[in-house]
């Protein structure tokens, strides 16, 4: 598996992990082991961040959850959630929106 989880700065894997001392011979067995289960664990959630990059949400909804984001009105959040909006739909959207 080349998605191997990278541990740092609020990089965790997805399930509880340990660290072991392993006799060299059996090393490719657990190996082979460890990415069998982490190919199980990661596929569903891979799968559903594909489901949802297909299908985004429209434009006015996200318009309208951005307005609940943006409660405390700081211009330069405005400013990234326009440029984040703008760059997921590829549609202008002016800040008088936000």
């Amino acid at each position: 598996m080349s998605d191997k989880p990278k541990g740092g700065r609020g990089k965790v894997a997805p399930y509880a992990t340990t660290t072991i001392r392993i006799p060299l011979p059996i090393k490719p067995d657990i190996d082979r082991i460890i990415d069998n289960y982490r190919d199980s664990v990661t596929q569903p959630i891979l799968a559903a961040i594909a489901e949802i990059e297909q299908s985004p949400i429209p434009l006015n909804d996200a318009i309208i959850k951005a307005h609940e984001i943006l409660a405390d009105k700081k211009a330069n959040k405005k400013v990234t959630i326009k440029k984040l909006l703008e760059s997921i739909y590829g549609q202008k959207v002016s800040l008088d929106n936000l």
